[in-house]
């Protein structure tokens, strides 16, 4: 069967996609068996917690820019750049509030467990700052550059492994978690060139 240029690209856009999918599995998986050999349960007790916790604020994380991947195909494409700086007015506002909440929570926690609540707050940071990269992934995908964002995820966990190879010198919570907020920090920055 001869295949036409647009299966082509298709076939490599969907390559692309599925390798950016493996990377950032094969990412999280790794750094989780490095937390797992050096944490103690309780650390792990407090991790799962304040991701719980995490996961009752997912319900603020409205994602209104993933229109763009409906509409930027059908001809849009002359607002483009007033949407996605609208949907990064929404990132931010929405970002606020869900720090807002964030804080509250942290007020509660911290009064029956200071460790939780720093715990708590360190990873909904991240989570924040991992939106704004999520939005930047997006623009990236609509404009059918996969590839870019496989190597630059690519190069993004490798960082974030080393970076955990951290934890076996310094055995900490805190380590893994200004790990997390740190390595997300830079991959803003990279994003944002």
């Amino acid at each position: 069967l001869m295949m036409s240029d647009l299966n082509i690209k298709v076939a490599k856009l969907f390559i692309f996609s599925l390798m950016d999918l493996v990377v950032n599995r094969l990412g999280r998986y790794f750094g989780i068996l490095i937390l797992i050999n050096v944490a103690s349960r309780e650390t792990i007790g407090i991790l799962g917690i304040a991701t719980g916790y995490l996961a009752f604020l997912g319900y603020l994380a409205i994602a209104p820019e993933q229109i763009l991947l409906r509409d930027y195909p059908k001809g849009k494409h002359e607002t483009r750049n007033l949407e996605i700086s609208a949907f990064g007015n929404f990132w931010a506002i929405r970002s606020v509030l869900t720090l807002l909440v964030g804080i509250v929570i942290f007020l509660v926690l911290r009064d029956e467990n200071l460790i939780l609540a720093i715990v708590f707050i360190g990873l909904l940071i991240q989570r924040l700052l991992e939106g704004f990269t999520n939005l930047a992934q997006l623009v990236f995908y609509v404009d059918f550059k996969q590839d870019t964002v496989v190597k630059i995820n690519f190069f993004n966990k490798r960082f974030l492994l080393i970076a955990f190879l951290l934890i076996f010198l310094y055995q900490s919570i805190y380590t893994y978690v200004a790990i997390l907020i740190l390595a997300q920090f830079i991959f803003c920055i990279i994003w944002s060139m």
